[in-house]
């Protein structure tokens, strides 16, 4: 058997867990290149702070990186003396426990590691749709590599940015030394303006009451921060409890099954019926046809978001306070513009404007694809390698992550490039499922490990 080359594009926290897996089940004399641009693999935009209140905001015991191993990422905790079972690690400890197992893979496995400090321009079919084809792999540097499979663990894309850039505008927070930018500003107790509620816009909120800043507005559509989890959450509904959405297929059924399911579980904590439905969404979201995703999305996309992705207790209580003791106001609406030191906000007929000496975009990525402002991604949509995924979002892909086109079975994702097949598709759990999936086809491909 002859050695198999898998490229895998993107080092953050899915490119290292695709390696992970592939590590595991690769034969003697396989090789696994794994390419990232920035100088640190394992970080991506989610992992690279360095701010001790930013958390993940799922508990250990569900941040595993092993597919194998459930309590991985615990035991890893455990043995530095950083946290256990229900620990919500800072950002920066999940990102060094990838790197960790990632340096114990290559070590433990049969196959070759190669690690490149570059980025990927083009991936070209040398014999299009040829079962033996090989893959023609461009690096920025002018280097190139053949292979037989490339992965694509692109991570999110670039983020929507609705104020423009300049003096006092902090347009991309993860890349950006807030403490020296609150000192250069004087901020401290002058008004900033923090522009989204997410989970980014939590974090930062958190990050400025460490520095002392006492006036600040965050303002989104609906005004409101996700929800919290619980110091100890409860496991989610079962598969079983659930399954009887999977025969929904239009937003009016999928939105009274819900319902009905809340209600069915009243004297459950909420949070075990949001995780539970989670189960369910790969076999639900492919039945449903584009015009009922766009009605799911007009009606409940936000509020799913805020009740999914929620914060955890350590920032919720940050956030709570700073509400309650006034430092920290939260608005309705929509900005669209920042003039004369002043934040404009919209709101159905309604328009004023918001004081800021400070603005803090944290507006999430975009969903789709010609969005992402990956290079990488529009080179795949112009040659026709790839396509849009439904409603526009991420790629086209199958279930098992396969790159619908002339590469399929070559050409493979993983993480939110799959949303438009997969929706929920971003998470770590989803993902070491799907890099499992992957690796596993692979393998599959070219006969049993060695």
């Amino acid at each position: 058997m002859s050695r198999v080359d898998t490229v895998i594009v993107g080092g953050g926290a899915g490119g290292v867990i695709a390696a992970l897996t592939l590590l595991h089940r690769a034969r003697t004399g396989d090789r696994i290149h794994l390419i990232e641009r920035s100088e640190s693999i394992g970080e991506g935009v989610a992992y690279s702070t360095t701010v001790p209140v930013h958390r993940v905001n799922v508990p250990a015991n569900r941040m595993s990186a092993r597919p194998d191993f459930p309590d991985h990422f615990v035991r890893y905790l455990e043995s530095e003396g950083l946290g256990s079972t229900f620990t919500y690690a800072p950002r920066q400890v999940y990102g060094q426990y990838l790197r960790h197992s990632l340096a114990v893979a290559v070590a433990g496995s049969a196959a070759d590691f190669v690690q490149w400090h570059d980025a990927v321009i083009s991936v070209d079919g040398a014999q299009v749709g040829a079962q033996d084809g090989a893959l023609d792999v461009r690096l920025g540097s002018g280097a190139s590599i053949v292979a037989d499979h490339v992965i694509l663990a692109v991570g999110h894309g670039s983020f929507s940015v609705p104020v423009p850039a300049g003096p006092g505008v902090v347009t991309h927070p993860w890349t950006a030394d807030l403490r020296a930018v609150v000192a250069e500003h004087d901020a401290y107790g002058r008004p900033i303006v923090v522009v989204g509620t997410g989970l980014s816009a939590a974090d930062v909120v958190a990050e400025l009451d460490t520095y002392g800043c006492r006036d600040i507005t965050a303002i989104s559509q609906r005004g409101r921060f996700p929800e919290a989890q619980l110091a100890q959450p409860e496991p989610p509904l079962l598969y079983e409890q659930v399954e009887h959405l999977i025969g929904a297929t239009t937003a009016a059924e999928i939105i009274h099954a819900a319902r009905l399911l809340f209600r069915r579980h009243r004297d459950l904590d909420w949070r075990r019926v949001v995780d539970g439905l989670r189960h369910v969404i790969p076999d639900v979201w492919p039945q449903v046809s584009d015009a009922e995703r766009e009605k799911l999305f007009r009606r409940v996309l936000l509020i799913w978001e805020q009740h999914r992705n929620r914060m955890p207790p350590e920032t919720a209580d940050v956030l709570t306070r700073l509400i309650d003791d006034g430092s920290l106001t939260l608005v309705s609406g929509r900005v669209h513009g920042y003039r004369d030191g002043s934040v404009l906000v919209r709101r159905f007929e309604n328009e004023w404007a918001v004081r800021a000496d400070l603005v803090i975009c944290c507006t999430g990525p975009s969903r789709f694809a010609r969005k992402m402002g990956e290079p990488l991604v529009d080179h795949l949509l112009d040659r026709g390698y790839a396509s849009p995924g439904r409603t526009n979002i991420g790629l086209g892909t199958d279930l098992e992550g396969r790159v619908l086109g002339p590469l399929v079975d070559r050409l493979w994702a993983i993480g939110s490039v799959r949303r438009g097949s997969n929706w929920e598709s971003f998470n770590i759990t989803e993902i070491r499922t799907q890099a499992e999936v992957v690796a596993s086809r692979i393998t599959a491909q070219h006969g049993a490990r060695v």
